[in-house]
């Protein structure tokens, strides 16, 4: 202890020779070997160089721990030996540093333990045209807080400073400072803790490394502020590069040439502020939540960027006007490549939309933009397109194509290519035929146009009817689409869909949605992924003739409709939901088809006063008809129901249905009645294969054809009480051919036929 009060004693003596002699040189400096026990313990040790120090002197920090505080108040130079072994250590009590004068350079030292108070920082800087190089700033409440102008930090390691609740890097405002190849990292606290944040105008952030720090990379208010080749990574939840004040001072700010990858927020976010005039430029936006999000901006640049494999969207546009949006890549994004949400009188040109994993662009709301030169290709849900008095022009789409959101209107497509076909755009017109080679087909308020003879595969919606009327779409191969629907109809009437082969779809054949009186005609809807048809809230429809097999889900399905007519349809080979479904319904005609080889035949769920009649239903699975809960006063009537695992199931809530006429042949389980139904018409019952099996003592009725038993019905308290002895005679003839014939008795020989069944066989030999 001694020897150190005594090298003090030397070095204070040395200095106040240099002061009596008249000399203050520029340079203060500290030799190494007579300091070397400086280097544990010391306080107040630079502090006294700096208070003896004149304006433009330099001193030299020797290695060592310093425990101090300082407080520079003059244009000096503070230079340590070496920055990981020349320590200012505060030792957790107030700021490390704090810079009053101008023209200040610090450099080569570790500046760490700030106190823990609400504002202790490592170095505070209150003046203008200082400089701070090649240190480390670490281990501090906050880093480094700058309020001055024209001051430079380089080279520095900004790390570890762990302040709460607003711990920072490194945090400047005023104007014109330069912040330069740092590494900004670590700084983790809580969520409040950001790597960096920028206040004030025409400041420059250049070249710096900012990484796994807490919340945002770069939190900035201000404007004229460059942003410029930094490597922004793997910071927090706040994502990259981040603005979120309301102010009108947000202007002109320039974001190019960045690296931001792996964030846990969104790469940049430039939000709640009315931001103008930015230029976003040049950036590899990768790996993040979202990769760009910019609300509330008019006259924005956003250009060449390359935006990918984000965790969400490429790039969102929140209302924003009068931007362009150019030769940017947007592709690989596991949710929209471009959202435009309620953004008018923008400039969409020349981007790559390429392999997004749900729509490559969703325009929503968005009025008035130009969207021209742009390829879309593989975009998993296309383009999907909400707006008014746009302009789509010279557009190319692979692999998918347009669609309309309803109620989007005076929009003007031309000139744009689907798979190398012409995208067909029509509104407001008629009496046009369609006989072109055309990608895709649209039709908006469109009357009496010819849809025909067209080849459409590998788009979306190949063929779309929006409130249009008394339109053909016919003999067209529809295949291998994809999304929802391969032809669609919305608010559209009197429209025929005929002889068309729409097969190996991966979506709905044909799908309706509040469209009435509409025929579905002699079709071929086979193996879609789907549905093969699908009516949703549409009434009085005929589906009438069409072969329909093998499609992934119902062969037919309606919901919540009125009114339809299923009639004469070959409906076979669906493997995992019912060939025909009907949920919601009331009055449907579902009328000698032909319902093969499924896994279910017919279920009612939910409905009302539908009837089910003449149908063959044969060689199903499960059941040949399942009604289920709540369907009530439905018929089903004369239907051949064969070979099938249950012929008919009714579920407990189901009652005043009446089932009668139909031949029960040879199912597993014949029926099953949990409900409160009726099983004859008072006069004639069903036929039931197993009959004689089960009641070998039955006796028939003599001139009634009928047994004087009742075919209990399994389930619950219901019987067939007048069985009949031999199958109902078929009432209708299904020829399955091109073109299907349809023969009905006179009711008063159905009666006749009932009396003396002998009758029938001598019919069938008449019709032959």
């Amino acid at each position: 202890m001694a020897n150190s009060e005594i090298r003090k004693g030397l070095v204070l003596g040395l200095f106040l020779m240099f002061i009596g002699a008249g000399i203050i040189p520029s340079s203060v400096s500290i030799r190494q070997e007579i300091t070397q026990i400086q280097k544990i313990g010391t306080h107040g040790f630079i502090q006294d160089l700096i208070d003896n120090a004149s304006d433009g002197d330099t001193i030299y920090i020797p290695s060592g721990i310093y425990y101090e505080n300082i407080f520079i108040d003059k244009s000096i130079n503070l230079i340590g030996e070496d920055k990981n072994t020349t320590i200012i250590d505060a030792n957790h009590t107030g700021n490390v540093i704090n810079v009053y004068a101008d023209w200040v350079n610090i450099s080569r030292i570790t500046i760490q333990n700030s106190g823990i108070e609400l504002h202790n920082v490592g170095i505070e800087i209150q003046s203008n045209h200082c400089n701070i190089s090649n240190s480390n700033i670490v281990k501090n409440l906050r880093g480094i807080i700058s309020e001055g102008d024209c001051n430079t930090f380089t080279y520095n390691n900004i790390s570890n400073n762990n302040g709460y609740p607003h711990g920072v890097g490194l945090a400047i405002t005023g104007a014109y400072n330069l912040v330069f190849k740092n590494i900004i990292s670590n700084n983790s606290a809580n969520s409040h803790c950001c790597g960096m944040g920028v206040g004030g105008e025409n400041n420059s952030i250049i070249a710096n490394t900012i990484t796994y720090n807490k919340n945002q990379g770069i939190i900035f208010d201000g404007s004229n502020i460059t942003i410029t080749e930094n490597n922004i990574s793997k910071n927090g939840y706040g994502g990259g590069i981040y603005l979120s004040h309301y102010s009108n001072l947000n202007r002109e700010n320039t974001i190019s040439g960045n690296n931001i990858k792996s964030n846990n927020g969104t790469g940049i976010y430039i939000c709640w502020s009315k931001s103008d005039y930015y230029n976003i430029s040049g950036n590899n936006i990768s790996k993040n939540e979202n990769g760009l999000i910019f609300e509330f901006g008019e006259h924005n640049i956003i250009t060449g960027n390359n935006i990918y494999f984000n965790q969400r969207d490429g790039m969102v546009i929140d209302a924003c006007s009068k931007s362009t949006i150019a030769d940017n890549k947007i592709t690989s994004n596991n949710d929209r490549g471009l959202y435009l949400y309620h953004s008018h009188s923008n400039n969409i040109t020349d981007n790559k939309v390429i392999s997004n994993n749900y729509h490559g662009v969703d325009l929503d709301g968005s009025n008035d933009n130009n969207i021209i030169g742009n390829i879309f290709s593989n975009n998993v849900r296309g383009f999907w397109f909400n707006g008014n008095n746009n302009t789509l022009l010279n557009n190319t789409f692979s692999n998918e194509g347009l669609n309309l959101y309803y109620n989007s209107y005076n929009n003007n497509a031309e000139n744009n290519l689907v798979n190398d076909k012409p995208l067909i755009y029509l509104e407001d017109k008629s009496d046009i035929i369609i006989d072109d080679d055309a990608g895709q087909v649209i039709l908006i308020n469109c009357d009496n146009i010819t849809v025909q003879n067209q080849e459409i595969s590998n788009t979306i919606f190949a063929i779309s009817l929006l409130e249009s009327n008394n339109c053909n779409v016919f003999n067209n191969k529809i295949n291998k689409n994809y999304l929802v629907e391969s032809i669609r109809l919305y608010e559209s009437t009197n429209n025929t869909i005929g002889h068309n082969t729409i097969s190996e779809n991966d979506v709905i054949g044909i799908k309706l949605l509040l469209s009435n009186s509409n025929s579905i005609v002699c079709n071929k809807i086979i193996s879609n992924n789907q549905s093969g048809i699908e009516i949703s809230y549409s009434n009085n429809n005929n589906i009438t003739g069409n072969d329909i097999f093998a499609n992934n889900k119902n062969g037919i399905f309606l919901e919540h409709s009125l009114y339809n007519i299923i009639i004469n349809n070959i409906i076979s080979e669906h493997e995992r939901n019912p060939s025909i479904r009907l949920y919601k319904c009331k009055n449907i005609n579902i009328i000698s088809n032909n319902i093969l080889n499924n896994n279910f035949g017919i279920s009612l769920d939910d409905c009302e006063h539908s009837f089910i009649e003449y149908n063959n239903i044969t060689n199903n699975e499960e059941y040949g008809i399942e009604v289920y809960e709540d369907c009530d006063y439905n018929d089903i009537i004369g239907n051949n129901i064969n070979y099938n695992g249950y012929g008919i199931k009714l579920g407990g809530l189901t009652e005043k249905n009446i089932i009668c006429h139909n031949n029960f042949i040879n199912n597993t389980q014949n029926a099953v009645d949990g409900g409160d139904n009726m099983w004859d018409g008072g006069k004639f019952g069903n036929y039931w294969s197993d009959y004689e099996e089960k009641y070998p003592d039955a006796k028939k009725l003599p001139f009634k054809g009928i047994w004087d038993t009742p075919y209990e019905i399994e389930g619950g308290d219901n019987s067939d009480d007048c069985p009949l002895i031999k199958q109902w005679p078929k009432s209708r003839s299904i020829t399955i051919s091109k073109t299907r014939t349809i023969t009905q008795l006179h009711p008063i020989l159905q009666w006749l036929i009932g009396l003396f069944p002998m009758l029938e066989r001598l019919l069938s030999l008449l019709l032959l």
